[in-house]
């Protein structure tokens, strides 16, 4: 069954935090993803949307669709300050961890670490967007490979 059904996308830039260097707006898959109108980008987290959270206790579910229909909202921004970013959240957000999978960014080194651009896309093909996924991936050719790796196959 295809879902015509879009799900809002939203990224939230973290700024001014010392030592770290504003993202690099060539590279960052977050900011060509709000150029090419994929993402929005919000000045405040919306409330009532799912979170893609590495630290968070949970993981994205088709259960969670309800939820994800409000949005999904990524946050770009030194990974080192999303622990703590993610505890002044409050408990009523929703906040869901991605299984681990291969990045296929060229510009990331460790495989390990996928960019926002994957993990949106990774969580609309958990919740059954497969088409929406694969669109907001077209921008980027290196990542036409991402959705067909078999952990991906096999998680979804």
């Amino acid at each position: 069954m295809i879902n015509k059904l879009k799900i809002p996308l939203f990224v939230y830039f973290v700024k001014g935090i010392p030592g770290y260097i504003d993202t690099d707006s060539i590279k960052c898959t977050a900011v060509k993803s709000v150029v090419e109108g994929n993402f929005k980008q919000v000045k405040k987290i919306p409330k009532n949307c799912v979170i893609l959270d590495f630290a968070a206790s949970q993981y994205l579910t088709k259960e969670d669709l309800n939820h994800a229909k409000k949005g999904l909202c990524i946050i770009d921004g030194p990974w080192y300050i999303m622990p703590k970013l993610s505890s002044k959240l409050g408990k009523k957000i929703i906040k869901r961890k991605l299984p681990a999978v291969l990045a296929t960014n060229p510009h990331y080194p460790d495989t390990n670490m996928i960019s926002s651009v994957e993990a949106m896309a990774l969580a609309l093909k958990i919740l059954g967007f497969s088409e929406h996924a694969e669109k907001i991936l077209e921008p980027f050719p290196w990542a036409k490979k991402f959705l067909k790796q078999k952990i991906i196959k096999a998680i979804c």
